[in-house]
């Protein structure tokens, strides 16, 4: 599951996304969000496309287009892969499909301690999301999950869909069918990411001890 994330300022987030993802973002018309402790049920910047690639923040927490009022006692913060089989959760997966850039994600053990995963590599990770349009245009969206691989099931026995390098002007513009999609869509490779300690009973606050 994914319920924290990291996305610090970057005054170069424009160059990095088109050096890494290979897309160019117009200018957003709403500033977007930025923070070192990201919660679900708050404003959180994502990527979409609409004729152009979108930066712009949405509701973390997806709201239905045919609810009542803009709130839910729901969490859906999260959506389970498993769940692409259900009408509703299908055509958003055909047709409203976004991205959430973190730096990194966290997850937490039963006992409470908490790590936080991160690419290798790249200075960004793009999670893979839905989202819905509420009556009055405003927008909400739900980061997908999916069983974890083998470093973050040592953690948490599910994680975020972190789409592969190359894969993010493809997830975002084509129109593939719902099982073409959920036939690509796999766990980054554990070798990928590397995951540090960052709380709990066994850290002291604010310590990261790097375990891969």
């Amino acid at each position: 599951m994914c319920r924290r994330f990291h996305l610090p300022f970057m005054p170069d987030y424009e160059e990095i996304f088109n050096e890494l993802f290979g897309i160019s973002i117009l200018p957003p018309k709403t500033d977007l969000v930025f923070g070192e402790d990201i919660q679900p049920r708050t404003p959180i910047t994502t990527l979409r496309y609409e004729n152009s690639f979108i930066a712009e923040p949405m509701h973390w927490n997806l709201i239905p287009n045919f609810a009542a009022a803009f709130t839910s006692k729901r969490s859906w913060h999260n959506i389970r892969i498993e769940s692409f089989s259900r009408n509703y959760q299908q055509q958003l997966l055909t047709d409203r499909r976004c991205v959430i850039p973190v730096t990194a994600f966290v997850e937490h053990t039963r006992r409470g301690d908490s790590y936080e995963f991160a690419h290798r590599t790249d200075k960004i990770m793009l999670l893979g999301g839905v989202y819905d349009t509420w009556h009055d245009k405003r927008l909400s969206c739900s980061i997908i999950t999916m069983p974890a691989n083998a470093i973050v099931a040592e953690i948490h026995h599910r994680m975020p869909y972190v789409l592969p390098s190359g894969f993010a002007s493809s997830w975002l513009q084509n129109d593939p069918a719902p099982e073409r999609l959920l036939h690509a869509m796999q766990p980054v490779r554990e070798n990928d990411l590397v995951r540090r300690r960052t709380g709990g009973r066994q850290s002291a606050p604010g310590s990261q001890e790097e375990l891969f």
